[in-house]
């Protein structure tokens, strides 16, 4: 929601300052994101309410190579991630474009503090694109890709098919919407090339895709590192995938870390785990539900359910409105 803010935001900007070209991308941007974002997230709820139905869990780390047991859900999760993180021919590249041409338009043709503002606008949407993209990556390989981590993820069963016939109604409108865009708004030329763009990228993809299909599989022994038997513990965890990122940004994120390490020759078993904090939860939503949550607790004394303090608390509201009605408060403050 923060790249449908940012293209509001670059909208009202470019019709504050004259910017028609910078106002109406942003506001279609902004928009056309939305739209997506409400298609594309629903496509993906519904992989993870497949993906719990058929392995019982949704921590990612007890899951992975769920591909096998479940290509329709693989192949909608997989369509949709690359959708929402604005990756072409999904409506959330065309909305991500005309966010981009908004700004990139300000910084042309604007000046002073508009120009900074377009400026942090374009890095900003640049690194929310990127770590949208590392967070689904994580989501999707760890997930369908690999070997099962655990028992619960070699026993995944298929999904059945009315659950992917309701990820596909949702999938197909924003694979759409590039290929409209021209149609409805004929005087953006860059939407046309944006669906020109969109209808090579789905040749290239169903090229690739039937080259692979026809292709033998060849049975080959694996280079598996010195281990004579590896098995899921040994590959890359969504955990380790976002590693580099957390500790790129560990001075925001807080991890908190526990290790069991390896000792003596021949050791018990070891293990590690690192948790990070959650900023917002912390010092944001804690604070404001247990404030809540104790305005709550203060004014449940008044629902003790007799009926004599009902009327006892509504005789008192009206005393206090007739008084608030009465007492000429616009003397009070000349």
């Amino acid at each position: 929601m923060g790249i449908a803010g940012m293209g509001f935001g670059a909208g009202l900007l470019g019709f504050a300052t004259g910017n028609a070209m910078m106002g109406w991308c942003g506001m279609s941007g902004a928009l056309l994101h939305i739209f997506n974002h409400a298609l594309l997230k629903g496509t993906l709820f519904l992989g993870a309410g497949a993906v719990l139905r058929s392995a019982g869990t949704l921590e990612i780390d007890e899951l992975g190579g769920l591909r096998k047991a479940m290509p329709k859900t693989a192949g909608f999760f997989a369509m949709a991630s690359a959708g929402i993180c604005g990756l072409p021919p999904f409506a959330g590249f065309t909305g991500e474009l005309l966010i981009y041409i908004a700004l990139l338009n300000g910084i042309l043709r604007g000046r002073g503090g508009l120009v900074v503002w377009c400026m942090v606008g374009v890095i900003a949407l640049a690194m929310t694109g990127a770590l949208a993209a590392a967070a689904l990556v994580k989501a999707f390989s760890g997930t369908f890709a690999g070997l099962p981590r655990s028992e619960k993820a070699l026993q995944a069963f298929p999904e059945k098919t009315g659950m992917t016939v309701g990820m596909g109604i949702l999938l197909i409108p924003s694979l759409l919407v590039p290929f409209l865009a021209p149609v409805l708004f004929p005087d953006y030329g860059i939407l046309g090339k944006n669906a020109a763009f969109s209808l090579m990228m789905l040749i290239l993809f169903r090229g690739v895709r039937s080259l692979s299909r026809k292709t033998e599989p060849r049975q080959v022994g694996t280079w598996d590192c010195g281990y004579a038997a590896p098995d899921g513990r040994m590959q890359y965890t969504g955990t380790g995938f976002i590693r580099p990122l957390g500790d790129l940004f560990s001075s925001f994120l807080r991890f908190r870390k526990h290790t069991e390490p390896v000792n003596g020759g021949f050791p018990v078993p070891a293990a590690a785990d690192a948790e990070a904090e959650d900023l917002a939860l912390r010092m944001i939503w804690k604070p404001l539900f247990c404030g809540v949550t104790r305005l709550a607790e203060m004014t449940h004394h008044f629902q003790s359910g007799y009926l004599h303090l009902y009327i006892l608390v509504m005789l008192i509201a009206l005393a206090v409105m007739l008084i608030c009605g009465i007492i000429p408060w616009g003397g009070l403050f000349r």
